[in-house]
């Protein structure tokens, strides 16, 4: 990882890549002090992971979550805490912006969310 980090640095272009900024995100994260870390987290972590993997360029992630997998993702968010308070919301000098990272994931939650698959709009019309 420190290799990819230090070419990611080196590429003034390559800060502003979706995949640096979702890693950057997801990196600046540790489990809340105090809680205990759950599967959610975990899966959460994962996904978030999994959605950088996927991002080419400065596109969004391609790939969709499922809303039990955006739950997951949700509960991972709120059970994590900055690293560095400090530096959360700063962008520093030759590093991927950690908010434009949270930013992505939840605008790829939010677009599941309003996209719901078939099954789950039909139930909520009947409701």
């Amino acid at each position: 990882m420190a290799n990819a980090q230090r070419k990611v640095a080196e590429d003034q272009h390559a800060l502003e890549l979706t995949r640096a900024r979702i890693y950057a995100y997801v990196h600046a994260l540790q489990p809340l002090d105090g809680c205990e870390v759950m599967d959610g987290y975990q899966r959460g972590r994962e996904l978030v992971t999994i959605l950088a993997e996927t991002s080419e360029g400065y596109d969004m992630p391609r790939r969709r979550l499922t809303l039990d997998e955006c739950a997951d993702v949700v509960t991972f968010m709120h059970t994590s805490e900055p690293r560095n308070r400090a530096t959360f919301y700063k962008d520093l000098p030759g590093r991927p912006s950690i908010e434009c990272g949270l930013h992505i994931v939840l605008c790829t939650i939010e677009k599941t969310l309003r996209s719901p698959p078939a099954a789950f709009a039909s139930r909520r019309r009947v409701a």
